[in-house]
C-alpha cells in the first residue's frame, strides 16, 4: 500500500481555508511540514488525517 500526497490547494479546500493561510498555518508549526517533491511541496493524507484526529489548534 502507498501513501497519497496532497497540495495546499486541496487541503485548503478540505478544511475551507485560503492556501495562503494553510502555508502560515505549516510556517507556525500548526500543520506538519510535509515534503518537497518534484519542486513542490505535498502533504501525506496519512499524516493529515493523524494530525486533524488531533486538532487544530489554529
Amino acid at each position: 500500500m502507498y501513501d497519497m500526497y496532497i497540495s495546499a490547494r486541496e487541503i485548503a479546500r478540505m478544511l475551507n481555508l485560503s492556501r495562503g493561510t494553510i502555508y502560515t498555518m505549516r510556517r507556525k508549526g500548526v500543520l506538519p511540514e510535509g515534503r518537497r517533491i518534484g519542486g513542490v511541496r505535498r502533504w501525506s493524507m496519512a499524516e493529515l488525517q493523524t494530525f486533524l484526529n488531533g486538532g487544530i489548534n489554529a
